[in-house]
């Protein structure tokens, strides 16, 4: 268990560094309440649970019952406090040489967030520590949850501008879309403006040489025009702009949001990644403020 931390995860104002190899199998969108599950290919490996906390909570009881819980419920194993990870508290649960949970929760204070990560570890005792240090080292409580910016999960690396909310998340293998809109915090209702992130992969064996076909297929509420050839960092793209798809009464009256469509093909990532936009025309979004980096030679920021 002595495997890199490489890939890097944002959700909702945290980050974390887990290996290559770990997956997100469940992920939560509240910004309230939630948690990340990741596996490799033989088990769970670790769970990541956010609760919003005005008020510290009572770590050192948190402790204890868990500690109580574990001695209840795994007769025979022995269950010792996690030191030395500054920030953490917690329990090591182990029930045999090659079999551990590690129980740590910590209290970020400028956010008021609580934040709790259960390690099951498979493996020599030495390495599984070394790796331990470093998942905990590297997890990060960077904002609110509804003041985050950056997510980066299932190999789409995506940053929104300030007051937008992931509204839904899709992972299918090699096909991920992350959907996003603008909130009044005052009033806590949509804006009208609102953003979709599409990456389609294993691209080699499928993608078109039409690329525009490709971007009207991608977009159907949008009747799409204008379509203009541009470069995402190195990469050729395609951009094209136009108006949600509505009854055209209601297109007449300009009730209809404005809609602008972006497609490139990375062969470094074997993706084709789609951004679409929607905005009413009084308050233009444009599809530039969208930072979706595919490679070194994709970003465009």
């Amino acid at each position: 268990m002595t495997d890199e931390l490489t890939q890097v995860v944002q959700w909702l104002g945290l980050r974390l560094c887990v290996p290559a190899e770990w997956e997100i199998v469940r992920h939560s969108l509240s910004l309230e309440q939630g948690s990340l599950v990741f596996v490799d290919r033989r088990r769970e490996t670790l769970r990541i649970y956010w609760r919003d906390c005005e008020t510290m909570p009572d770590l050192n009881r948190m402790v204890s019952d868990q500690r109580s819980k574990d001695v209840v419920e795994f007769a025979g194993a022995t269950v010792k406090n996690l030191s030395g990870y500054a920030g953490w508290q917690g329990t090591i649960r182990e029930e045999g040489p090659e079999k551990r949970s590690v129980h740590a929760v910590k209290y970020d204070s400028p956010t008021q967030r609580l934040i709790q990560a259960i390690i099951t570890e498979a493996s020599e005792a030495a390495a599984c520590k070394s790796q331990r240090a470093a998942l905990l080292n590297d997890i990060k409580v960077v904002s609110k949850a509804n003041e985050a910016r950056d997510f980066c999960a299932f190999g789409l690396n995506v940053t929104v501008p300030l007051g937008f909310r992931l509204l839904k998340a899709t992972a299918k293998p090699a096909d991920v879309t992350f959907e996003f809109a603008e909130v009044d915090t005052k009033h806590s209702r949509p804006t009208g403006k609102g953003v979709t992130v599409h990456r389609m992969g294993m691209a080699a064996a499928w993608v078109p040489e039409d690329k525009q076909q490709l971007l009207v297929k991608e977009n159907p509420q949008i009747s799409l025009r204008n379509f203009q050839g541009i470069s995402r960092g190195k990469h050729p793209a395609i951009v094209a702009h136009g108006q949600e798809t509505r009854p055209r009464l209601l297109s007449m009256l300009g009730v209809g949001r404005r809609g602008d469509a972006l497609l490139w093909h990375c062969e470094k990532m074997n993706a084709v990644y789609s951004v679409a936009t929607r905005y009413l025309k009084r308050t233009p979004l444009e599809i530039t403020a969208l930072s979706t980096p595919c490679c070194d030679e994709g970003r465009n920021d």
